[in-house]
């Protein structure tokens, strides 16, 4: 037990070193490189509004990464009723969810504004022409003329100004491919990345099943109460996707709380942050291909949510790692069996909702979930792709004993630990802050005078 401890040490010692690192101080130079790039957004358009999410955001990138782009659709408005916004100079939609699954929404138009500035009319296209009766004659907002709409958009712009790739269909998003320059994402200059691309519309308040997580009782310190109260002042918003199991999907749009969760993740400490890189490594490399589009990142993301809030974290430190690994892989493996993981946010939605359908391939990952428990140390050593690590395991034959024996002479775990983790997260500073001195540079002189006050 002792040696899990001392080699949990030494695994969390290396994700400080990991690429660019893995730990909360890396964590927030993402977070305001990413604030500045998307308000230099803003300051450039002076309208359109965009959010990165993903792990670029959140500072867990990989060289497999994407990145995650949503736009919030100026001059919209979402509410669950009408009598505070009928005033507002925008599209307004009503929610309606009494036919929907926890999660997912119609849209019902309640005022379609007559403006000059539109972004559908930008693009030659009325609002109106996206609205569609439903079987009962009810005229909402398709979800599925919204996205392509979307999709169409870069066909609209003008050849000699056109500067988006070719977009196909990802879930609510519209994908690309693109170079990553500055390596900003995978670490290497030059590689190829995909870019999710979203469009969200703004909801005029949370929906009212989401603020059970603002009153909600916790028995222990996270997340706390500054936190609950910050973030319930932000936004949330509308993806065009349905519910795939549902008749109308074409008509629903679902819950996004993009900035809520991205919030959550930039205050985990080292070992949250450490804990949820992992958990998305071991499904990447050893659940998706037994059973392909079961797991995701995002179900890992939210075990950790729910496994902090019901457990001490003041009590969790670097030498508990590997066991929390443990604890959350059969945490995930408990929730796969009853066939049940709840959204943090919106407690009634289930993430795996038609998931695992097939009794013989939710075997195989259950079996392999326990395996994985049982012999998380050489998986672990294996993600990280470290030679030393690697090297130390092999000449001990997987022995704990043995493994520590090895690694007692590797430099990094000495007192240029300290050292090299500073210049480390001081190059991640320096990479981040040359990258938003590039973007204000490529600006016109009228643009750098708004980005400025950003900055």
């Amino acid at each position: 037990m002792e040696d899990v401890k001392y080699i949990s040490d030494i695994i969390s010692k290396a994700l400080h070193l990991e690429g660019l690192g893995i730990s909360r101080k890396i964590a927030n130079i993402h977070r305001n490189h990413i604030h500045s790039i998307d308000e230099f957004y803003f300051a450039k358009s002076e309208i359109l509004r965009q959010y990165h999410g993903g792990s670029s955001a959140e500072g867990t990138s990989t060289i497999e990464s994407d990145i995650d782009k949503m736009m919030v659709v100026p001059g919209v408005i979402v509410c669950s009723g009408v009598n505070t916004t009928q005033k507002m100079n925008c599209h307004i939609f009503e929610m309606n969810s009494n036919s929907c699954r926890p999660g997912f929404t119609t849209l019902i138009p309640v005022h379609i504004e007559n403006s000059d500035y539109d972004l559908f009319q930008m693009y030659q296209k009325d609002i109106r022409d996206l609205l569609e009766k439903d079987e009962r004659g009810n005229l909402l907002l398709s979800s599925e003329k919204f996205h392509q709409f979307l999709l169409d958009i870069p066909a609209n712009i003008p050849p000699d100004k056109r500067a988006l790739p070719t977009h196909y269909r990802h879930g609510p998003a519209a994908t690309c491919v693109e170079t990553d320059s500055h390596g900003y994402v995978a670490g290497e200059s030059g590689t190829e990345i995909e870019i999710d691309f979203s469009h969200g519309l703004l909801m005029e308040e949370w929906p009212e099943e989401a603020k059970e997580w603002i009153t909600r009782q916790r028995n222990y310190c996270w997340p706390g109460k500054d936190l609950v109260e910050k973030i319930s002042n932000f936004d949330c918003h509308l993806v065009p996707v349905g519910d795939k199991s549902s008749n109308h999907q074409h008509l629903e749009w679902r819950m996004s709380f993009l900035l809520c969760e991205l919030e959550l993740v930039w205050s985990f400490s080292d070992i949250q942050i450490q804990l949820y890189f992992l958990l998305k490594r071991i499904v990447k490399s050893e659940i998706e291909p037994l059973y392909p589009d079961q797991l995701s990142s995002y179900h890992m993301k939210t075990a950790v949510y729910w496994y902090s809030e019901t457990d001490d974290i003041t009590q969790w430190t670097r030498y508990d790692l590997l066991e929390l690994v443990k604890h959350c892989l059969m945490f995930v493996s408990g929730c796969i069996e009853k066939g049940e993981l709840h959204h943090y946010f919106h407690r009634k939605r289930n993430l795996l909702f038609e998931k695992f359908i097939d009794p013989k391939g939710k075997l195989v990952v259950l079996n392999k979930m326990k395996q994985l428990k049982e012999n998380v140390l050489p998986i672990v050593i294996k993600l990280l792709n470290q030679p030393y690590l690697d090297g130390a395991l092999a000449k001990s034959s997987e022995d704990p004993a043995g493994f520590l024996g090895y690694c007692r002479s590797l430099d990094f775990l000495g007192p240029s630990f300290s050292k090299t983790c500073y210049q480390n997260e001081l190059f991640s500073l320096f990479k981040q802050a040359f990258s938003v001195f590039i973007s204000m540079v490529e600006s016109e002189i009228e643009t750098l005078c708004r980005q400025w006050k950003y900055f």
